[in-house]
């Protein structure tokens, strides 16, 4: 995409061998290596005494590889690269200079993605100095590099394939066209979307369908696919600006609207979690995210529990721990099963229930509110001895939530097996 689409700014981080480096160098005249992450301004940019142009009007794209390497010898480099990526453009002394080369950082993570998304960020590799989030909102996409396989001798062929050189000017040519707004006949973007996000959104889909469909021929399907990669990929950036920047990249929650029948569609990151501990999807009867006998007549005349054997799998998509109270959870799970209901989508329990059925409230109820957005929860029920909580709750936060009370398990389960749940306990 970066040799495709005019100024395309991307990283690519991942395990070694897997080719990141090498498409750069290799694959096109049009692009440059910079090797080792060290160069000057004069270099990049704009030389002052000679007056010429550096990398960026000179190719197509300015790759840097090990960005963990990366340093100016001037103090200013940092900046002008941030407003370069930004508009296209940087001033120099007097000179206001437009350029169209891609941006591109790739480097290896030296520890496991699971880890790092755990422990810190998934920018970490690059330089102190580089840890700036204006810098890295300038990010049109971030490639999971840990998703692409080592290059292996299967990988290459003994067939006949493209002169590289015809490749590449038949991607220099495809710069100058634009399929960004081939979304607009089908889908609109969420409004969780910032502008940044769109743009960036929007040029990933044009350099997608510029390689996958160059005579413009695709359908709306084919759109869809690029769309939801496109929202992958710009999200990555954006919990990433999340957890170095705190609330101020708060919305990333992306999502599009299908124009022809209105439902909106979420899209997440697998590596994050986020959105997808708590799927859209209906689960089968019975799958819960995490005193049954004794009241089961009074939720169904139906339910015989004495007919069933009951197996119980915990399963800690947080990596946290196994949760102290789970009673209530286990309690809807058997109701669910029974029933061959399946729970509410998107829904979250608060609460514990004791052996003798009576409701208790959950303690510190903004932050496991705040637990719950963060997961994707969209519909909550709380206790009703938990209303008078609502006062330490943020507006906007509560806002967040389709809300329902309950005072009594039975009445619970009637309402909500439809009767995946999620009992948040947080500590």
């Amino acid at each position: 995409m970066p040799l495709c689409e005019n100024n395309y700014n991307c990283c690519e981080l991942g395990p070694r061998s897997t080719g990141k480096s090498h498409v750069y160098k290799e694959v096109s005249p049009n692009s440059i290596l910079v090797s080792g992450g060290k160069t000057t301004v004069a270099n990049l940019f704009y030389n002052m005494s000679t007056r010429r142009i550096g990398l960026v009007g000179l190719f197509d794209v300015v790759a840097f590889d090990e960005v963990a390497g990366i340093s100016f010898h001037d103090n200013d480099g940092v900046q002008i690269m941030k407003d370069y990526m930004a508009s296209g453009s940087f001033a120099r002394g007097k000179a206001e200079i437009t350029a169209t080369a891609s941006m591109v950082f790739v480097g290896n993570i030296n520890q496991s993605v699971e880890s790092l998304v755990r422990t810190s960020h998934l920018l970490a590799p690059f330089p102190e100095t580089m840890i700036d989030t204006a810098f890295f909102d300038r990010f049109h996409a971030y490639i999971p590099g840990w998703e692409i396989p080592k290059f292996s001798p299967e990988n290459f062929t003994n067939q006949y394939g493209f002169i590289v050189d015809y490749l590449a000017e038949w991607l220099r040519e495809m710069r100058k066209r634009s399929f960004a707004d081939a979304i607009d006949s089908y889908f609109r973007l969420g409004n969780n979307l910032k502008q940044r996000d769109v743009q960036a959104v929007r040029k990933t889909v044009s350099g997608l369908l510029k390689l996958l469909f160059p005579d413009g021929s695709y359908t709306k399907e084919d759109v869809r696919e690029a769309l939801v990669y496109a929202l992958r990929v710009r999200r990555r950036v954006k919990e990433q600006l999340k957890k170095i920047g705190g609330m101020e990249f708060y919305d990333v929650y992306f999502s599009y609207i299908d124009l022809e029948t209105m439902d909106e569609h979420f899209v997440s990151v697998p590596e994050q979690g986020g959105s997808s501990l708590i799927s859209q999807e209906i689960l089968t009867p019975g799958h819960l995210h995490f005193y049954f006998k004794a009241i089961a007549q009074r939720i169904s005349s139906s339910i015989y529990p004495n007919n069933y054997d009951f197996l119980l799998q915990l399963l800690d998509l947080q990596g946290v721990r196994t949760p102290e109270e789970s009673g209530l959870a286990l309690f809807i799970s058997l109701c669910s099963v029974t029933l061959k209901r399946s729970v509410q989508t998107q829904l979250t329990i608060f609460g514990e229930m004791t052996l003798g059925g009576t409701i208790t409230p959950v303690s510190n109820l903004a932050g496991s509110l705040q637990v719950a957005f963060d997961a994707g929860a969209k519909r909550i029920l709380l206790p009703m001895s938990n209303a008078v909580d609502l006062v330490s709750v943020p507006p906007e936060l509560f806002a967040k939530f389709q809300t329902s009370f309950y005072a009594d398990p039975v009445d619970k389960v009637r309402g909500n097996c439809n009767v995946k749940a999620v009992i948040i306990n947080h500590h």
